[in-house]
């Protein structure tokens, strides 16, 4: 007899497609879940059955709380059945019961349960067990001790060692590696994505002022740019206010500085689109100058225009910051910009080699001991699911379709025993997972 709202309605009856749901917390999204996998059990003319679900939960916890309010939900609607005709007695019950073997898990469970089937493929021993955090970071900081020892070594190493460690210990190099290393578990195929980040960097070298990487300064600065454009209008607003309280206007100092000011950043800063433009309006002394001079105040302001001031003046201030911020940015000339990536792209091939290096190590250091970690689990799954092939028919959603697969028989056959796929706190969900549950829908 619950009563639900327009959206919470909406995100029950919604079929036919991938759904995302938004929902702030404590806003009955458990209970709206429940009740959509409610109406797909009780609706004999979708023919779904409870085991056809995979519900995906991020603990233990809400996994078993999920199937103990959906079970109690059945039970409900079984005790109406004496009342209510339209509810099916015997097709509840059978559902009661699917609903023991409905895969509603952690996605760690659903990935072991799948990675069982492919002990052989990988070399995994059945007996393996998932390491602890703490044991599992150790073998990762010892993973990065012995890499380091030979690459200290190398000459096109020190650059790097010169940013990541001190003369006393190394903990910024082990902390940079192991959040690089999570970065990489959390991609589809980290081998492929390494391979072509490099590449772009060297195809980078032929054109730096419109290579990809500088084309995401630029959209970037477009977005502060817009922000102070509209800092800006509020402080022409104000101006008009203070003008009709106390003909601020009449003072010429301060007129023209507000002038001088709302043409740069109107003008000229929010109708730049690219590197050079950019770089050219912010170095514009003419304009761009007024900003770093002392605010011109006229003398005589009522109390209610003195109050507008002290808002123009936040306004100004915070867009001189965001100048400031800018100018850093494109402070350099192409030669340097050239130079700079120049020694980029050598150090990020070090450093990929690196990862690779403390990838094998670290898998080893594991091997010895039998363990396995998460995204170890995830990646066995992955591999089970999909085959990275250039040619493939699909393609990572990354927005450059240039990593494709194609999945495998056992994917193909695992989809067919799910007619629901159903993710909770889908926001958490890393690029790996999701492509895991894209396989499988």
């Amino acid at each position: 007899n619950v009563k639900w709202n327009a959206q919470q309605q909406q995100a029950i009856d919604a079929r036919n497609g991938t759904i995302l749901v938004s929902a702030a917390a404590g806003s009955g999204k458990t209970a709206v879940l429940v009740e959509r996998v409610i109406q797909m059990l009780t609706d004999k003319s979708a023919n779904i059955k409870a085991d056809q679900l995979l519900i995906v939960t991020f603990t233990n916890l809400a996994a078993e709380e999920m199937r103990i309010r959906i079970n109690k939900r059945i039970t409900q609607l079984l005790d109406q059945c004496a009342v209510n005709p339209n509810l099916d007695e015997e097709y509840l019950r059978n559902q009661q019961l699917l609903l023991e073997r409905a895969h509603i898990s952690t996605i760690d469970s659903f990935c072991k349960d799948i990675v069982k089937t492919a002990y052989t493929r990988f070399d995994i021993s059945p007996d393996y067990r998932i390491g602890d955090n703490s044991e599992l970071k150790a073998l990762q900081c010892n993973a990065v001790e012995e890499v380091a020892q030979e690459y200290y070594l190398r000459e096109d190493f020190k650059n790097i060692a010169s940013l990541f460690t001190t003369s006393t210990n190394d903990n910024e190099l082990k902390r940079s590696v192991i959040n690089f290393y999570s970065f990489l578990s959390a991609l589809p195929f980290p081998e492929k994505w390494t391979e072509q980040t490099l590449s772009e960097l060297k195809n980078s070298e032929k054109d730096v002022i419109h290579s990809k990487w500088i084309n995401n300064i630029v959209s970037d600065s477009i977005n502060q740019i817009d922000y102070i454009s509209g800092l800006m209008h509020n402080n022409t607003e104000l101006f008009i206010k203070m003008d009709s309280l106390d003909d601020v206007s009449k003072d010429n100092n301060f007129s023209q500085q507000f002038n001088s000011e709302r043409q740069f950043v109107i003008d000229i800063l929010s109708k730049c689109k690219t590197f050079e433009e950019i770089q050219n309006a912010l170095f514009d002394g003419k304009h761009c100058s007024t900003f770093f001079e002392r605010l011109s105040t006229p003398r005589g302001l009522s109390d209610e225009c003195k109050e507008i001031k002290e808002s123009y003046k936040s306004n100004r201030e915070e867009i001189k910051k965001v100048i400031v911020k800018l100018k850093s940015f494109y402070n350099i000339t192409p030669q340097q910009l050239e130079e700079q990536l120049k020694r980029i792209i050598a150090d990020t091939a070090v450093m990929l080699e690196f990862m690779g290096d403390f990838t094998t190590k670290y898998n080893q250091l594991k091997k010895e001991k039998n363990i396995l970690d998460f995204a170890d689990i995830e990646r066995y799954t992955l591999l089970t699911l999909a085959n990275e092939d250039k040619d493939g028919e699909f393609a990572v959603d990354d927005g450059s379709n240039s990593i494709r697969y194609n999945i495998t028989e056992q994917a193909k056959t695992l989809s067919k025993s799910f007619k629901q796929v159903i993710v909770d706190e889908y926001q958490d969900v890393n690029h790996l997972q999701d492509l895991i549950f894209k396989i499988i829908s």
